[in-house]
C-alpha cells in the first residue's frame, strides 16, 4: 500500500529539473543582459576616458595662454617681423620669461605651441596645440584705439604692419586637440591681448 502510494505522489515523469529547451531560454537571456551590461560599462569607460582627455588639454591650453598674454602685456613692443604663424615679442619680461630681450611664440603639429629666446631653441608650453594663428591690432592714427571703423572688432586685426610702436594688440586663434586611448578632442580659442604701455602712452586724460 505504501509502495502504491509513492508511486501516485511522485510519478516517473514528475521529477525535479530543467528540460533542454528551458536551459537554451536561460542562456540566451543570460547572454543578452551580460552584452547589455559590457556595452554599458565600455561606454561609460569611454566617457571618461573623453572628460580626462578634455581637463588635461583645456588645463594645458589654459596655462599656456596665461603666459603668452602676460608677456604681451608686459612687453614695450610686438617685433613687425611678426607673422600670423610667429609672434615675436619684445622688452618687458621677455627675459625673465625666455632668458632675452626677445621671445618668439610659434605652434607646430609636431612640436605643439612653443616659446623661446631670438635666435634659439625654445621649449614647449602646450603640446596638445597643433596651429596657431596671429593678427595684429593697429593704431595707425594715434588715438589709442584699434583702426577699425565700422567693422566688427574681430575683423579688425591683421598683418604686424611697419612701425612697431603702432601695434596695441595681438588676436590669437590657437587650435589644440589630443588622443589618448578612446578619448578624443579637439578645440579651438580666440584670444585678445593687448599691450599696456602701448595703449597707456596714447591715451590722453
Amino acid at each position: 500500500m505504501t509502495k502504491a502510494l509513492s508511486r501516485a505522489v511522485l510519478p516517473q515523469g514528475d521529477r525535479g529539473g530543467f528540460t533542454l529547451a528551458e536551459l537554451l531560454v536561460t542562456i540566451v537571456i543570460v547572454s543578452v543582459v551580460m552584452t547589455g551590461a559590457v556595452s554599458a560599462f565600455m561606454s561609460l569607460e569611454r566617457a571618461r576616458e573623453q572628460q580626462e582627455v578634455v581637463r588635461d588639454v583645456q588645463t594645458e591650453v589654459h596655462s599656456a595662454v596665461e603666459q603668452i598674454v602676460r608677456l604681451l602685456r608686459n612687453a614695450d613692443s610686438v617685433a613687425t617681423t611678426s607673422t600670423t604663424s610667429r609672434l615675436e615679442v619684445v622688452g618687458g619680461i621677455a627675459g625673465t620669461t625666455c632668458g632675452a630681450s626677445v621671445c618668439w611664440v610659434e605652434a607646430t603639429p609636431s612640436e605643439g605651441l612653443k616659446i623661446g629666446p631670438q635666435g634659439g631653441s625654445g621649449r614647449v608650453i602646450a603640446g596638445s596645440v597643433t596651429a596657431v594663428d596671429f593678427r595684429y591690432g593697429l593704431d595707425a592714427d594715434g588715438d589709442g584705439k584699434v583702426d577699425c571703423g565700422t567693422k566688427p572688432t574681430t575683423e579688425c586685426f591683421g598683418a604686424a604692419g611697419a612701425r612697431a610702436e603702432d601695434i596695441l594688440g595681438v588676436l590669437m586663434r590657437l587650435h589644440f586637440g589630443a588622443e589618448r586611448g578612446r578619448g578624443r578632442f579637439a578645440d579651438t580659442i580666440v584670444v585678445h591681448a593687448a599691450l599696456r604701455s602701448r595703449v597707456l602712452e596714447r591715451i590722453s586724460f
